[in-house]
């Protein structure tokens, strides 16, 4: 695959430079290659993303706001971006289906994308267990459009939600997930937003690798910024 600007042969730092420029940040040869950087910063071959918000919230409020955020559909486009860069693409866990206009839209998306790459993109969106509802809905949307039914209207059809849905569900089918990766290096598991749960439950695991758990020191933000050249950032902030 060779693009008209090839920023393969770009270090970070430039790549990242590059990035920062307003007229290139969307450039669809920009978001190829940083997928990749992505991939191989992790050393990693396949991407599991967590469609959940739930652990963002602190342990105190969950009981309250967990009916307003779970199933929130999210992770789709951001994890169809960074599926480019990895050999086996992405896999979605979900607890609530995406809705049948979603979905066709996110197809839509991919085949476009799939079409500018010159190849297909390999991505799964995981529902209830190991069962592939992209897969579904590509065979038969009348199908995957019953199945949303199902889930809106009867409540034992739904899984019970907890904060900790998404990690009980990898742990529970990671074999059947990662059978048809062959000689893989690594799986990058990608949640919202990591925490220490997500460090203590997974970490374990030879096959998964973690972002680091995140920092939310706002000076310290500010100063990667200013140096990134973002020197309006405290006038953004006030106004």
């Amino acid at each position: 695959m060779s693009f008209s600007s090839n920023l393969s042969i770009l270090s970070d730092d430039e790549l990242q430079k590059y990035g920062i420029n307003q007229r290139n940040w969307s450039q669809f040869e920009y978001r190829v290659e940083l997928s990749r950087r992505f991939a191989l910063a992790f050393d990693a071959d396949h991407l599991i993303v967590f469609d959940d918000v739930a652990m963002v919230t602190g342990e105190s409020e969950r009981m309250l706001s967990l009916s307003a955020i779970q199933g929130c559909d999210r992770s789709l486009l951001p994890t169809l971006w960074l599926s480019i860069g990895f050999e086996y693409g992405g896999t979605i866990l979900v607890y609530a289906p995406p809705n049948p206009i979603e979905l066709r839209e996110f197809i839509s998306i991919r085949n476009q994308i799939e079409e500018k790459l010159q190849r297909t993109i390999k991505i799964r969106i995981l529902f209830n267990g190991f069962n592939d509802i992209l897969a579904l809905y590509e065979k038969s949307s009348n199908e995957y459009t019953e199945l949303c039914l199902k889930y809106a209207t009867i409540p034992t059809f739904r899984p019970i939600f907890t904060s900790e849905y998404h990690v009980e569900q990898l742990k529970k089918y990671a074999n059947e997930i990662l059978n048809n990766i062959q000689n893989q290096r690594r799986t990058l598991i990608f949640p919202f937003e990591v925490t220490p749960y997500h460090v203590q439950e997974l970490s374990n695991d030879k096959r998964f690798i973690l972002p680091d758990l995140p920092t939310n020191d706002k000076a310290k933000h500010n100063f990667v910024l200013r140096q990134a050249g973002f020197t309006k950032l405290p006038q953004l902030l006030v106004s």
